[in-house]
């Protein structure tokens, strides 16, 4: 049998406990994904070649080719 420690905390959620966590946890990773796409989106438009640098030459040494970098492009910066 497990020995318990008495510092611990046991935590019992209910389903719609759980799933309010879970959709403020998705609404705050999309908040912050989207800003961080939007400092990417930024870098690209006002700096060509520090995009290139940072972001097109290190997923090229990676061993992607243009077009899935373009798809990925596509799809994460411009979505719509």
């Amino acid at each position: 049998m497990k020995n318990i420690n008495k510092d611990e905390e046991f935590v019992s959620l209910s389903y719609e406990e759980m799933n309010k966590l879970r959709k403020k946890l998705f609404q705050r990773l999309s908040k912050e994904r989207q800003e961080f796409l939007g400092g990417i989106s930024t870098l690209s438009q006002k700096d060509p070649a520090a995009f290139n640098k940072f972001w097109i030459q290190p997923l090229l040494t990676a061993g992607l080719d243009f077009e899935t970098i373009a798809h990925l492009v596509d799809y994460y910066l411009w979505p719509n």
